[in-house]
């Protein structure tokens, strides 16, 4: 019952910490790129676990690699938990948002299991957990699933250190259990938890050597041996990727995010309550573990008795939070270089040591709930020890409160032209342009979470050099017919063009290279699909042979579509790099640089040379924006600064965007300045933010 009124509590408390994220659950995701692609992975897990198990790995994105789940964290413990969150009706994004409240809860539980195993009541067990579990770093990863379940390490630890007092057989499936349990949520985690295991089974043998390897070895071998065991369908297809793909991570990686002692001192832009701190990290780098969490370990220290040695629950906290902080700061302390010796599979592939941080914070809650013992104790009254805690829980409160703004608003329908897609046969997978494998294609991996298609695209930790080199390929020019003979015999199926997504002079250069293929008889197509606020355009790669049932075909206007492509290509013929002119006179006037901006979005500015107003087009985030109206203006201010271009009479202009789905949050203006004779400039960014 105590475990019970613990786990209900710390539910809560997720929930409330997370807040008001709960109440628009399946609307918004944390960003753009990193929530969509964890998204899609929980999503796809859920997907092949419930339809056909034995494809697990070979997730639909980088087509057509082999394995392409183990190209990051499989996050397969997640996608077992999204099965019934789906089945209730939540889309991918508001399962994701689901795992990160359920589980950041459960992780919150498990430190307050560990500390009440150490000797801790459950009221000072749940305040420490707490006042530890939301700290900076948690922050930082809460919208990410893949760091939210550090609470397998609290397990480990508890299973372990039963085993290394003494433990019986099922100690040792216990401890088996939460390892492999722990390695399913994430790598990460394993790897933390085995480094935190392994210095508290030197320390104990420094204490008690003989019956530690007598007793608790062989016990702790068999527990190590049956995690293996059940580890192996996971482990086996990380370890085939890694040796076909040569993945690996690089010391100048892991020095970039080793974390130095000022980190441990650093909060978040979004915890108001610490905001006396003199450092801020919006990355790994924000390691404060909480005020609270520290006064109340402090409290400790000065509350305990003399005795010849820390009592259990603060001798534990202090070996687990010094793992974590030597552990986070990676390549500046001994202790990484020791773990990636011992393990280099487990710890030669993680390029953030500082999230060794999430073990310094399940040994600071260790120590805060000792701390909050020792207060608790101070009160003798049943009613007023309840009021006590509860004071503690409101400082807690105030003092871990993260503000983070879930802004992004993630598709919530296909696209016309990925469902159309979806009942036609493509003959091999589809390669959607601009190809990049940046963070950006997240989106195209979110939108593949309808039906799974296999698709060329994809973001991940690891990207095959072989689908680097194909990105290489589209970005530099010119691009001939030798690329195309590569998507013939990739296979690619379908080739999909976003032009709205392209800069002008990525768009020229591949839209002559379509046409050019399509004028040779080697694309079919194409077809024009309005999408947001720009047009898709679907080649059928001939050699391939995708096929359009007849009846798709009867919504589309064919000639009127090769026209309008027609015009395009004439357009980007005249958008060729060689005709850039910087010379060209312009500005964007308003909005001013980091303006926020309510509601309709005005874009007012110039553009004009001696002989003519120049035509202007806009670009937000990298999309061509069509404004909702369009007026030329008189500048007289500009004719008094420029007199050789003349009255200036229509030389300004006014644009104005209703706000729309998506467009919430932090955004990236450009205007383009165009010449009838085809020379152009395109304005520098101008980012604003947003909102209705």
């Amino acid at each position: 019952m105590r475990r019970l009124a613990l786990l209900l509590a710390s539910l809560l408390a997720s929930i409330a910490y997370s807040w008001p994220l709960p109440s628009r659950l399946d609307t918004v995701l944390r960003d753009p790129h990193d929530a969509q692609t964890q998204a899609w992975v929980v999503a796809w897990v859920r997907h092949a676990l419930t339809s056909d198990p034995s494809s697990l790995y070979q997730a639909n994105a980088f087509a057509p690699a082999r394995d392409v789940l183990a190209f990051s964290e499989p996050l397969l413990g997640y996608g077992l938990l999204a099965i019934p969150l789906a089945a209730a009706g939540l889309s991918p994004a508001g399962v994701l948002n689901a795992l990160c409240i359920l589980v950041l809860g459960l992780s919150v539980f498990s430190i307050a299991c560990l500390a009440l195993e150490l000797g801790a009541r459950p009221g000072a067990a749940f305040v420490g957990a707490v006042a530890a579990g939301f700290g900076a770093l948690t922050t930082i990863q809460f919208g990410f699933v893949s760091f939210t379940a550090f609470g397998g390490i609290a397990w480990m630890v508890l299973f372990a250190r039963r085993l290394l007092r003494g433990g019986t057989l099922r100690d040792a499936a216990g401890l088996a259990l939460a390892t492999a349990i722990t390695a399913c949520f994430s790598l990460h985690f394993l790897a933390f938890g085995l480094g935190t295991m392994l210095v508290l089974g030197v320390a104990h043998l420094v204490v008690a050597p003989g019956p530690t390897l007598r007793h608790a070895g062989p016990r702790m071998a068999a527990a190590f041996a049956l995690a293996g065991l059940l580890l192996v369908p996971l482990l086996v297809p990380l370890l085939r990727v890694r040796k076909n793909e040569g993945f690996q991570r690089g010391r100048d990686e892991v020095a970039r995010y080793s974390a130095s002692p000022i980190r441990f001192a650093s909060t978040t832009q979004f915890n108001p309550g610490q905001a006396f701190l003199p450092a801020r990290s919006g990355t790994e780098m924000a390691l404060y573990p909480g005020s609270v969490a520290l006064a109340l370990a402090f409290a400790g220290l000065v509350l305990v008795r003399r005795s010849p040695a820390l009592p259990a629950l603060a001798g534990t906290g202090v070996l687990v939070a010094a793992t974590g902080a030597l552990g986070a700061m990676g390549l500046n302390a001994p202790l990484w270089p020791v773990l990636t010796f011992l393990a280099p599979p487990l710890f030669g592939g993680i390029r953030v040591a500082a999230r060794f941080g999430f073990v310094l914070q399940i040994g600071m809650g260790l120590l805060a709930a000792w701390g909050a013992g020792k207060l608790l104790a101070l009160v003798r009254e049943g009613a007023t020890r309840s009021l006590a805690t509860g004071a503690l829980l409101v400082l807690v409160a105030l003092d871990s409160r993260q503000t983070y703004p879930f802004t992004f608003h993630p598709e919530t329908e296909p696209s016309p032209a990925d469902t159309f897609l979806a009942r036609s046969i493509t003959g091999g997978p589809i390669l959607h342009l601009p190809l990049t494998h940046e963070p950006e294609e997240a989106r195209l991996l979110y939108a593949s979470t309808r039906g799974f298609p296999k698709i060329v695209n994809g973001t991940l930790s690891y990207v095959p050099a072989r689908h680097q080199a194909l990105a290489a390929r589209f970005a530099a020019g010119p691009l001939d017919p030798a690329l195309l003979a590569l998507l013939e015999s990739w296979p690619v199926g379908v080739i999909v063009l976003h032009d709205h997504w392209m800069p002008p002079a990525d768009r020229a250069r591949i839209l002559l290279f379509l046409d050019e293929a399509r004028a040779a008889g080697r694309l079919s197509g194409p077809l024009r699909f309005g999408h947001g606020n720009g047009q898709d355009w679907l080649f059928g790669v001939v050699k391939n042979e995708a096929v359009v049932p007849p009846s798709e075909l009867a919504a589309h206007d064919l000639g009127a579509e090769a026209d309008e492509w027609a015009v395009r290509v004439e357009r980007a013929r005249d958008t060729d790099p060689s005709r850039n002119d910087d010379s060209l006179m312009g500005s964007v006037d308003g909005p001013a640089e980091g303006d926020a901006v309510q509601g309709k979005l005005l874009v007012r500015g110039w553009a004009r040379t001696e002989e003519e107003d120049l035509e202007v087009s806009f670009v937000i985030d990298g999309e061509i924006r069509m404004p909702a109206s369009f007026r030329r203006v008189s500048r007289p201010d500009v004719a008094r600064a420029f007199p050789r271009l003349g009255t200036c009479a229509s030389a300004g202009y006014e644009a104005e965007f209703p706000f729309g789905a998506g467009d919430e949050g932090k955004r990236e203006l450009q205007a383009l300045f165009r010449t009838r004779d085809g020379r152009f400039r395109l304005y520098p960014v101008r980012t604003f933010s947003w909102r209705p």
